[in-house]
């Protein structure tokens, strides 16, 4: 039997949260509120943006650093626009 990951509960109710806080705003202001979310964890999360501009840097060897970083953060804020998405479909729908 595998061992269980502690964090595994916590991180369902912590996105429990998230849902419950993005159903008591507007459509709008939650989409849009998630994209900032998604662009901030760019900046933030120093593993992963390292990881994102290596990659981007194999695709596109001609660009510079500086050039990277934009679609890097964009495509953060994109994922960000894709969970609102996703947590506001009640919202869409009904």
């Amino acid at each position: 039997m595998p061992k269980s990951k502690f964090y595994r509960p916590i991180f369902y109710y912590l996105l429990l949260g998230v849902r419950g806080f993005f159903m008591l705003l507007p459509f709008s202001w939650g989409y849009h509120f998630a994209g900032f979310v998604g662009k901030s964890a760019f900046y933030l999360l120093p593993k992963e943006k390292k990881k994102v501009v290596a990659h981007l840097k194999m695709a596109f060897p001609e660009m510079k650093d500086a050039d990277i970083v934009k679609p890097g953060a964009r495509n953060f804020q994109n994922y960000g626009y894709t969970l609102a998405e996703l947590v506001l479909m009640d919202k869409q729908i009904g």
